[in-house]
């Protein structure tokens, strides 16, 4: 379009703004020669798409706001010289680019609020955070009826985080998947996997005592995290663990916390794993 440059801008969240705040528009993006002489348009709460078009000094340019499902609006604003003003029908293709893009943040933001949500990660197809705390509470009314308790092992694969670079996300997706079948194998059908974060994994062992669990981490650790890519690599792990004892009244959260104390503690004192020692 013969531009000299242009200004990508947002106005923030919808949701933390009342209609009498004032939208604060940021940048996000400039391109090319900055227009110092544009004006932005009064900025006061926006509601709905406005499409502008005028001329500044020597500068003819063209504001272009559309609003963004949820999420608030978005804005570029286009500048050339003042001897090629914007036409009507430069003016609707930017209207249609404009909504296309407004289409697609509003489908990013759909997608990335149903990874939040799910109980799954799509990527290694174990329990989200939330959905492994959702499947370890209702087994705990069945383990104090049959007298049995549960143990919690965090797991941290260290230097899997080293692969979250754009230039080995090929690498790092490989990586998650060989850990998860890893782990799947490690466990009981029974017992649940879940993934925290980029290199943190949180296993319930159904019925698990102490005995039984310190077994389980010495192997893990021995073991590490053998993983074949371009070439055989392996990633040593840390482990947290910490036991309920059938009847505990403390909630949940309380031993999830201790594990993940745990795990800190192991790495600390640069050993395998430890167990919590708020543990009986």
């Amino acid at each position: 379009m013969d531009v000299l440059g242009g200004t990508l801008l947002e106005s923030g969240f919808v949701s933390n703004r009342t209609q009498d705040e004032e939208a604060k528009w940021k940048t996000i993006h400039q391109n090319g020669k900055i227009h110092h002489d544009f004006i932005l348009p009064d900025a006061d709460y926006i509601e709905g798409d406005e499409q502008k078009t005028g001329q500044t000094g020597q500068t003819a340019w063209s504001w272009n706001c559309f609003s963004v499902r949820i999420s608030g609006h978005i804005a570029f604003n286009l500048h050339r010289s003042f001897h090629h003003p914007f036409s009507r029908e430069e003016q609707q293709f930017l209207e249609m680019c404009g909504h296309s893009f407004s289409m697609l943040l509003a489908i990013d933001e759909d997608y990335r609020r149903l990874l939040q949500d799910a109980p799954y990660d799509l990527s290694t197809h174990l329990l989200t955070w939330e959905g492994f705390r959702q499947e370890v509470q209702r087994r705990l009314s069945r383990l104090d009826r049959e007298q049995l308790p549960g143990t919690v092992m965090m797991i941290k694969v260290e230097g899997i985080a080293r692969l979250s670079t754009s230039k080995h996300a090929l690498a790092r997706d490989e990586a998650l998947r060989q850990i998860a079948t890893m782990l799947r194998d490690a466990v009981r059908p029974t017992d649940l996997i879940g993934r925290i974060n980029a290199d943190t994994f949180v296993l319930w062992m159904n019925g698990g005592d102490r005995f039984v669990a310190a077994e389980r981490a010495e192997l893990l650790f021995t073991h590490g995290a053998p993983v074949i890519l371009d070439k055989p690599m392996h990633f040593p792990v840390r482990i947290g663990l910490v036991t309920r004892e059938p009847e505990t009244t403390e909630p949940l959260d309380v031993f999830l916390e201790r594990a993940s104390l745990a795990l800190r503690e192991a790495h600390r004192d640069g050993v395998g794993w430890r167990f919590s020692h708020d543990a009986p």
